[in-house]
C-alpha cells in the first residue's frame, strides 16, 4: 500500500503543475481579435445612385469606406451615394475597432456597382392635336407634345415631316434641328419630370414627327423620334368672313398728333382727315382671323408688313372686329394698343381693352364703330390704333411728331380678291399673336 501511494502522489502533482502553466500562458497572450469582415449587399440602385448595406459587426466602433478610392466613414451599417455619373463604382468597407479594446480592424469587404443610365431618362410621351385660341394654335397648323425625363442638360428639337426624316436619315438629323429648349424648359422637365409644349406654323393635312436630340447631365446623348401624326385639313372660314377680304381706301375724320415734352408724350387732336390704303387678307395661322395690312404708320418706316388682326364680331351684325394683339419682329415686341380719350380730357394708351372698334357695312358704306368703356375710374372713347412697345415707358420707334388716323373711319372697297386661306406665313420673321 505504501508503494502504491508513493507512486500516485507525484502523478497528481505533475498534472497540476502542467495545468497552471497552460493558464498562465493563455492569460499572457495579447494578440487582438480581428473583427469580422463586412459582407456588402447592394440594397438599392438607380441610374445615378446606390445604397450598400451590411450586417452590423460586433465590437465595431464605426465603419470606414471607400468609393472609387475616396475615403469616408459612417457609424451605421449602410451607405448611400447619389448624383453619380454612369459607370462602375468599387465600394470597400472596413469595420473599425476601438483603441485598446482587444480587437483589430477587419479586412476590407468589397462590392462593385455598375450604374447604367436607364433609357427613359428622356422620352416623347405623347404627340397630339388641339385648338388653342390664345396662341392661334389649331389642329390644322400645329402639333402639341409632352416630354418626360430627368437629368436633362440640353435639348435640340424640331417638328419635321416624315419625308424630311426619311431623306436625311437618323445620322444627319441632329445637324438640322433648329429649336433649342430654353433653360426654363430644362428646369421644368428636371424638377417635375414633365413638359408640355407646341409648335405652330405647320402645313395642314401633313404627316409630322417630333425629333429631339438630347444630352444628359452625364454627357450621354440620344436621338428621340415620336410616332407620326397628321395635321387636320383646313376647315372652312366662318360664314361672312371671306367677304371682307380685299383692298380698301380708309379716310379718318381727324388726325391725332403725337409730340413729346421731354419723355412725356403729348397728344393733340387735329380736325384734319387722313387717307391711306389697306388690304385685308387671310391669316396664315388661323382660319377665323383676317390680317389688316397698312394700318400702322410703322410699316413704311420699318419696311415690313405689320398686320392688325380682325375676326367676325359676335354681336349678330356680321361686323369685322379688331382684335388686340402683338407682333414680334426685328428683336422687338410691338403691341396693338388703342389710344383713348378719357373723361378727364387726357389721352391714354390701353394695354388691354375689351374692344377697339368694329367695321360694319350698311347700304354699301363701311364705317368704324369705335368702342367706349371704363378704365381706372374714367370713361373713355377709342380714337386711334397703332403699334407701340411697352416697357418702362411706352415707345414708338419713329420720328416725332407722328400722326395717327383718328376719330372715326370710312372704308371704300377698291378691289375684292376673294383670296382663300393659304396656311403659310409669307414673312416667317414676323410672329403675330392675339393678347389674352
Amino acid at each position: 500500500m505504501k508503494n502504491i501511494y508513493f507512486l500516485f502522489v507525484p502523478l497528481v502533482a505533475v498534472f497540476a503543475l502542467s495545468s497552471c502553466e497552460k493558464e498562465k500562458e493563455e492569460s499572457t497572450d495579447t494578440t487582438p481579435v480581428v473583427l469580422e469582415t463586412p459582407v456588402l449587399t447592394i440594397s438599392e440602385q438607380t441610374s445615378d445612385s446606390f445604397t450598400i448595406t451590411w450586417p452590423s459587426v460586433t465590437h465595431a466602433m464605426y465603419y470606414e469606406y471607400e468609393v472609387n478610392g475616396e475615403t469616408k466613414s459612417t457609424s451605421q451599417p449602410y451607405l448611400t451615394e447619389s448624383g453619380l455619373a454612369e459607370g462602375s463604382y468599387v465600394v470597400k468597407v472596413m469595420a473599425k475597432a476601438a483603441p485598446e479594446s482587444g480587437y483589430a480592424d477587419s479586412e476590407w469587404g468589397s462590392v462593385t456597382v455598375d450604374l447604367k443610365l436607364e433609357d427613359n431618362w428622356f422620352e416623347i410621351e405623347q404627340v397630339y392635336l388641339k385648338d388653342d385660341d390664345v396662341f392661334n394654335y389649331y389642329k390644322y397648323n400645329s402639333i402639341w407634345y409632352v416630354f418626360t425625363g430627368h437629368g436633362v442638360a440640353s435639348v435640340m428639337m424640331d417638328v419635321l415631316t416624315t419625308e424630311v426624316v426619311e431623306d436625311f436619315g437618323e445620322d444627319a438629323l441632329p445637324n438640322i434641328l433648329t429649336q433649342r429648349m430654353t433653360d426654363e424648359g430644362i428646369s421644368v422637365i428636371n424638377s417635375i419630370g414633365r413638359l408640355e409644349g407646341g409648335m405652330s406654323g405647320l402645313e395642314p393635312d401633313t404627316e409630322y414627327v417630333v425629333v429631339c436630340y438630347v444630352t444628359h447631365e452625364s454627357g450621354v446623348e440620344k436621338l428621340v423620334i415620336s410616332d407620326p401624326i397628321t395635321t387636320d385639313p383646313v376647315p372652312e372660314m366662318p360664314e361672312g368672313l371671306e367677304e371682307w377680304i380685299g383692298s380698301y381706301t380708309v379716310t379718318s375724320t381727324q388726325t391725332l398728333q403725337l409730340t413729346a415734352d421731354g419723355s412725356v408724350p403729348v397728344y393733340t387732336m387735329l380736325d384734319e382727315p387722313m387717307t391711306f390704303d389697306i388690304t385685308i387678307e387671310p391669316s396664315p395661322n388661323d382660319v377665323k382671323t383676317l390680317y389688316i395690312y397698312g394700318w400702322s404708320i410703322l410699316e413704311e418706316q420699318m419696311g415690313a408688313r405689320l398686320p392688325a388682326m380682325a375676326q367676325l364680331s359676335d354681336d349678330g351684325r356680321k361686323g369685322l372686329k379688331i382684335v388686340q394683339g402683338y407682333i414680334e419682329y426685328g428683336g422687338y415686341t410691338f403691341f396693338w394698343m388703342p389710344i383713348c380719350y378719357r373723361s378727364d380730357n387726357q389721352y391714354q394708351l390701353l394695354n388691354f381693352a375689351d374692344d377697339i372698334f368694329t367695321l360694319y357695312e350698311e347700304d354699301g358704306v363701311i364705317t368704324a364703330s369705335m368702342y367706349s368703356g371704363t378704365s381706372g375710374g374714367y370713361d373713355y372713347d377709342v380714337v386711334a390704333l397703332d403699334l407701340f412697345i411697352m416697357g418702362s415707358t411706352v415707345q414708338i420707334p419713329h420720328d416725332i411728331p407722328a400722326y395717327f388716323p383718328a376719330g372715326g373711319f370710312t372704308l371704300v372697297r377698291t378691289d375684292s380678291t376673294g383670296t382663300s386661306f393659304v396656311g403659310q406665313n409669307e414673312t416667317s420673321a414676323i410672329t403675330v399673336s392675339p393678347m389674352n
